[in-house]
């Protein structure tokens, strides 16, 4: 439930159970972009404490609403992390990156019905640190550009867990 508060927005909005998703229950969130020409459009978790050199897995449903996806995790001053550029329309990883020691040791893409993609990085960070796992809207490789106020992705189930396979997605509303 990327509206509640768990969940930080950055230049977007969310609003809850705007589709259909992967399951065919309408509880997908959209995501959408500000129109502001500068800054990143991010949801992103608080900060969770990473043990250096810990494999951890980020993974998520996500379907494109006019925009790609960039995943990753990095640490609050953005020196030690890792992710991946997305296409979402046509489900390809465009390229990974790394920063201060942070190592992909592995990314995957599923494509799913009704234009769904389920996407998986894993890796490990050079120093513990405390860090956010990280969804941004994107176009192609880039995360600042002029947004529009109506584009964005639909997103569903996304978790981080220890680990270099994504472990089934399972709901924490009632845990």
């Amino acid at each position: 439930q990327f509206d509640n508060n768990d969940w930080k927005k950055l230049n977007g909005t969310v609003t809850a159970n705007s589709t259909i998703s992967p399951n065919g229950i309408i509880n997908a969130d959209a995501f959408i972009e500000s129109t502001s020409s500068t800054g990143d459009r991010a949801l992103f978790t608080d900060p969770k404490t990473i043990s250096s050199g810990q494999v951890i897995t980020l993974s998520g449903y996500y379907k494109s609403n006019g925009r790609d996806l960039r995943l990753s995790c990095f640490n609050s001053p953005f020196s030690v992390g890792f992710g991946i550029y997305v296409n979402l329309v046509n489900g390809t990883i465009l390229s990974s990156f790394s920063a201060g020691g942070g190592i992909v040791s592995s990314s995957n893409i599923k494509s799913l019905n009704n234009d769904w993609y389920y996407v998986s990085i894993s890796g490990t960070l050079s120093t513990e640190t405390s860090a956010r796992f990280t969804s941004y809207l994107s176009i192609g490789n880039e995360v600042r550009y002029q947004g529009n106020g109506t584009s964005g992705i639909y997103i569903y189930g996304a978790q981080l867990n220890t680990g270099s396979v994504a472990k089934p997605y399972f709901p924490t509303t009632n845990r």
